[in-house]
């Protein structure tokens, strides 16, 4: 009898340690399962983050000095389904750009002011009445890959996370948001035309399209597709004033400059308004904007 109570008390020792060891595997995988889904919320925020970016590289990032401008910069991006299902959708933001090189991004809701100078920019939340201060730098590298050969830029934002809507305020956030490979890519080939020069919206500009097939297999793809970007330069402006990329896997996006004006902007538009709450984290303390920022 004390033979048959021990075996079951060894059976229920060992029962317990397995549902222990259940409940553990169950505890990390759920945990693993919510890492991932941090994981993923992140790159989402960075993801947003750098589209913002990528709209704000025609003027914010560049620099250009005495080539003031004023204009409506649209995008449009159409996408058709297998099932012939039409996706289009618009965006539009106005632009402006003063000789010293300074550039402003308006939306209905928030307004995006750079100074590439000084390194500083501002988001100005219109409704909250306040303003996040950041400190912008840009690195440019270029070389040689297994891809072929890149150039890419390199933005590092001080207070992003905060800006995205979590983390610490004043971490430092790198990330890529231009890049160009010029051969290699997925066993494609590339083919450069020029388009002559026309005027655009007022101002002249210089067309080149860029025509990349990727060949048949490259991808598991059982024919050839045909990836065309074409680009409009105004040496004026020093900037794209219409670039349009298509591919079959993806849509067609075109981005304009529309209204397009040359004249001086407004000093005033390019610092922070008066009433407005300068914010550099969590835990700074806020400041009032006023003509003297």
């Amino acid at each position: 009898m004390k033979r048959i109570y021990g075996t079951a008390m060894l059976a229920a020792l060992f029962a317990l340690a397995a549902a222990a060891q259940d409940a553990d595997m169950q505890k990390k995988m759920a945990d693993a399962d919510m890492q991932k889904k941090m994981a993923e919320d992140l790159n989402a925020e960075i993801t947003n983050m750098r589209v913002k970016v990528i709209g704000m590289v025609g003027g914010v990032m560049s620099n250009v000095k005495n080539a003031p401008y004023q204009a409506d910069q649209i995008t449009e991006t159409t996408q058709t389904l297998g099932d012939g299902t039409r996706i289009h959708n618009e965006h539009q933001v106005t632009l402006y750009r003063d000789s010293q090189g300074r550039v402003r991004r308006e939306l209905p809701e928030e307004v995006s002011i750079m100074d590439p100078n000084s390194g500083v920019s501002y988001t100005l939340n219109t409704k909250s009445m306040t303003a996040r201060k950041m400190q912008v730098s840009v690195s440019v590298n270029s070389g040689n890959s297994d891809a072929g050969v890149f150039a890419f830029q390199t933005l590092t934002v001080t207070g992003a996370s905060t800006m995205a809507g979590g983390g610490r305020g004043g971490d430092d956030v790198r990330m890529a948001f231009t890049k160009t490979v010029v051969d290699g890519a997925e066993a494609a080939t590339q083919n450069k035309e020029s388009l002559g020069t026309q005027t655009m919206e007022g101002v002249s500009a210089k067309g080149e399209r860029q025509t990349r097939t990727v060949e048949a297999g490259a991808i598991g793809n059982d024919r050839p597709i045909q990836i065309v970007s074409e680009h409009w330069y105004s040496p004026d402006l020093q900037m794209d004033v219409m670039t349009r990329h298509s591919d079959p896997r993806t849509g067609e996006e075109i981005t304009r400059l529309i209204n397009i004006n040359r004249a001086e902007p407004d000093p005033s538009l390019f610092q922070v308004p008066a009433g407005y709450q300068i914010v550099e984290g969590p835990g700074a303390k806020g400041g009032r904007g006023g003509r003297g920022q």
